[in-house]
């Protein structure tokens, strides 16, 4: 007796088993339409979910990567911050996001925030190698250049992949702590590997500038500008520089062309008022200030300024009330000392003149000074550093530098200037890190630096220089 398969049985209309015949992908949801409705709306349901929660997201935030990538490159750094905080905010457990933030933020010059990302990075598992690397280009863009250049210029000369950054944070550590020719040398190097970057001409035309080689500096912001048109920073610097030159038409142009893209710094505004200033534009120019100052109240050289244009305006009292305003925010001022003792002369406020007056003579003898010692420790240092590995061997010639050094932050300090400062006790501790002065002048201006928070009822930030 024969056994017939299952697929073998015919239907009566001849046809194989209802089991295996194809009725095609309809088919059973016709003979249920309400059940069927329910799952094709159910699938729909959860394709919709998981395109919100899951693919969205990481669409999103693939988005602002690549934001930040542009904005990086544009050394546009608080703006690649702003895109990879949307990052972290779906990238959560990224250790390579939380490692760019902290990139981000060193480049910015925010040292706290960079190490505390770094933090979270390694906690994530981030490469220990970049980790270790980030960490000694915070050292040397922080101005502790020194302990770490051989190290990182080992890695350039390797071809490290992040060879125009290192390079960036050296040249940075530089500019810093005032290793002009350092900085300069490396800046030539930079633009050698990378002829289309505008960023290094704009850091050369400061290192001359510096160097008190105005024309000079003009050409390498004027390089940056060609290499970088849509950037507003080269119109920043080329400006500046234009107008300490006293070429006040061309400087404005680029003033204006700055402030298309940042309309509210105060800087540039009010270096804007000074060209029409001098352009005898003086109610555009008060008119400038004006509304600067009422979002910047406390600007000292928009005060200053302001001040000046009430006494071409022929109004001494008004004149006095912004002086006073603007030596309140920086008494050290050469050029509002000038202003206000010749302001008070023509009260007849001689006694409070002649004390302004003394005031300013010390503080033009204190910028005398420095211009000398400045002067004298370019020569030296040229003179007596080796060019690859930064040391000076002659032991008196250090102990030289070393006080050189200490002696001009001292009296940078004297004149209003305690940023610059530090950066020049910095560099002293560097050749010399016993060398007490230098140690107790960075000690004694934090303390009082945090007195005057407590006092104003500030909260007590870091003080100094990242690294001190």
């Amino acid at each position: 007796m024969s056994v017939t398969s299952p697929s073998a049985k015919r239907d009566p209309a001849g046809g194989t088993g209802s089991l295996f015949r194809w009725q095609g992908v309809f088919g059973p949801m016709r003979r249920r339409p309400v059940l069927s409705v329910a799952i094709v709306l159910l699938s729909l349901g959860l394709t919709v979910a998981a395109g919100y929660f899951i693919v969205y997201p990481e669409c999103l935030a693939t988005y602002y990567w690549w934001q930040a990538e542009k904005a990086s490159e544009q050394y546009d750094f608080r703006q690649a911050r702003e895109h990879l905080a949307r990052c972290l905010e779906i990238w959560k457990r990224s250790g390579e996001t939380h490692f760019a933030m902290a990139r981000a933020c060193r480049r910015d010059g925010d040292f706290v925030a960079a190490r505390r990302y770094l933090q979270l990075a390694k906690r994530l598992d981030w490469s220990p190698h970049a980790l270790d690397l980030e960490h000694k280009l915070i050292q040397a863009q922080s101005g502790q250049v020194r302990p770490v250049e051989k190290y990182l210029k080992s890695l350039v000369a390797a071809d490290h992949d992040d060879k125009l950054l290192i390079i960036e944070a050296l040249v940075l550590g530089y500019l810093r702590n005032n290793y002009l020719d350092d900085a300069y040398r490396w800046l030539s190097i930079w633009i050698d590997m990378a002829p289309k970057m505008w960023q290094p001409h704009l850091l050369r035309g400061q290192a001359l500038e510096r160097a008190q080689k105005h024309r000079l500096a003009i050409e390498e912001y004027r390089r940056a500008l060609e290499l970088a048109p849509d950037r507003p920073d080269p119109h920043f610097y080329l400006a500046k520089a234009l107008l300490k030159l006293k070429e006040f038409p061309e400087a404005k142009e680029h003033y204006q062309a700055y402030l298309r893209d940042r309309p509210d710094d105060a800087d540039a505004l009010v270096g804007l008022a000074r060209c029409y200033r001098n352009l005898r534009q003086l109610e555009t120019a008060k008119q400038i200030l004006d509304q600067m100052l009422q979002k910047h109240p406390k600007h000292a050289s928009g005060l200053l300024l302001r001040g000046q244009l009430a006494w071409d305006m022929e109004q001494p009292e008004e004149a006095l009330k912004f002086l006073r305003r603007s030596a309140a925010q920086a008494p050290m001022v050469l050029e509002t000392n000038q202003m206000l003792a010749t302001v008070l002369r023509d009260l007849g406020r001689n006694q409070e003149a002649e004390k302004i007056e003394q005031r300013r003579a010390a503080i033009e003898n204190d910028l005398r000074r420095i211009e000398d010692l400045v002067k004298e420790l370019n020569e030296l240092e040229s003179s007596v550093r080796d060019v690859k590995t930064g040391t000076i061997t002659d032991p008196s010639r250090k102990a030289r530098v070393v006080e050189l050094r200490y002696q001009i932050g001292s009296i940078v300090m004297r004149v209003g200037q305690p940023h610059d400062a530090i950066g020049w006790f910095i560099s002293a501790l560097q050749e010399d890190p016993s060398h007490k002065p230098s140690r107790k002048a960075i000690s004694d201006y934090q303390k009082k630096l945090m007195q005057s928070q407590r006092r104003s009822g500030e909260p007590v930030a870091a003080t100094g220089r990242s690294g001190t």
